[in-house]
């Protein structure tokens, strides 16, 4: 008796450590009954009621064990180290998304059986996909972060617990941003060769009107991945036509002409054809200010004239990954959604934020086509 109950106990230490904290509520009941069950036992002897018992709950693990893990809690007790929990899987792929509204253009594309876990170290919901890789033939594990707040700090102490637990081979930050640089268009997606933290290290002078000195913060892109993108159109000629296929589609389904009027009295003429942008040495412009005004905007271009676009996150999750010892791929995918002036709440208005979705919704399906044609793949030449 007192053997198998040390068998039943290193059979629970293992399961224990085999799941994630955020789906292991009925384990615990579990686990927590047959201890209780097997100390009684111990301490008064064993009787009909508590073997009973005992059966009932070897059963339940039993089902919980199959269901979790495709093996008998027995088999576990013989085979300990073959057990493996598929949401323990290494993570190919997670997207950083900061806004709900965002997010809610990604849930469109996801498949039916994807997963979802409150995360136990912070208050986010992680949401667990498989999205297949026809290059190499294989599912990429996927999971996608909607941290329903802006901010670089927020992005970067997010993305810094996710990379400390889960260490994801590759992050991309994806979202909307506002254009500062005529290359860039409404309706354009945007991967920047690098990412300017335009307030980093900032200094104020002046006695009666304050005086910035940012020294600013650039980081790279990873290589790799601008390379792959970089190429997208002729090493993966279908796939990148289809994908622009379907966003110009979306374009005119998405914007109907009475939409396009009201744009047209704003002074913003919509593309015939949105298109992808990458590297180019162009840079992302990241700091903590949703921009609406053009003298700004015109001041970040003054520290850098390659500044070509601005979000609100990108910068703390480089930061972050340029810290951890593993280094994880990263790049950011932008939308653009808007010109960073004094018309982004009137064109935001006129198109009932229309254009924010479409520019959400073509960066989304540019992930998941190149997830589909293996640009994220490290073995990719």
């Amino acid at each position: 008796m007192q053997h198998i109950f040390m068998q039943y106990k290193q059979a629970l230490i293992t399961i224990k450590k085999s799941i994630m904290n955020a789906e292991s509520g009925e384990f615990e009941i579990l686990s927590t009954r047959l201890n209780e069950n097997m100390n009684e036992t111990q301490l008064y002897g064993d009787t009909p009621e508590t073997k009973a018992d005992r059966y009932r709950i070897l059963f339940s693990l039993n089902m919980y064990t199959i269901n979790k893990f495709g093996k008998t809690y027995n088999e576990i007790i013989e085979h300990p180290e073959n057990i493996k929990d598929p949401n323990n899987e290494p993570i190919d792929l997670a997207i950083y998304i900061a806004l709900s509204e965002e997010f809610n253009h990604v849930v469109e594309i996801l498949n039916s059986q994807y997963k979802s876990f409150e995360y136990n170290d912070i208050s986010i919901t992680i949401f667990q996909d498989k999205w297949k890789e026809r290059a190499f033939n294989r599912f990429y594990n996927v999971f996608i972060i909607p941290a329903g707040t802006m901010g670089n700090i927020s992005a970067g102490n997010i993305i810094t617990s996710i990379m400390t637990i889960y260490k994801p081979q590759n992050i991309v930050i994806a979202g909307i941003a506002g254009a500062i640089s005529a290359d860039l268009q409404i309706g354009d997606v945007f991967i920047p060769a690098s990412v300017n933290d335009y307030l980093a290290n900032i200094k104020i002078t002046g006695k009666k009107i304050p005086k910035f000195e940012p020294s600013g913060s650039t980081l790279s892109t990873d290589q790799h991945l601008l390379n792959n993108f970089r190429h997208f159109n002729s090493k993966k000629y279908d796939g990148y036509n289809n994908w622009r296929a379907n966003i110009n589609n979306e374009l005119n389904i998405i914007i109907n002409d009475e939409m396009k009027e009201a744009l047209k009295k704003l002074g913003v003429n919509l593309p015939l054809h949105c298109k992808l942008v990458v590297g180019e040495d162009k840079v992302l412009g990241s700091g903590p200010a949703v921009i609406e005004s053009r003298s700004f905007a015109n001041w970040i271009k003054s520290q850098n004239r390659k500044v070509a676009a601005v979000d609100t996150e990108s910068a703390g999750v480089y930061n972050a990954a340029f810290m951890q010892k593993y280094r994880p791929s990263v790049l950011t995918i932008r939308g653009i959604s808007d010109c960073a002036d004094k018309n982004k709440s009137l064109i935001e208005s006129a198109t009932q934020s229309k254009l924010r979705k479409l520019a959400m919704k073509n960066v989304i399906s540019l992930i998941k086509v190149a997830v589909e044609e293996g640009l994220f793949n490290n073995q990719q030449s």
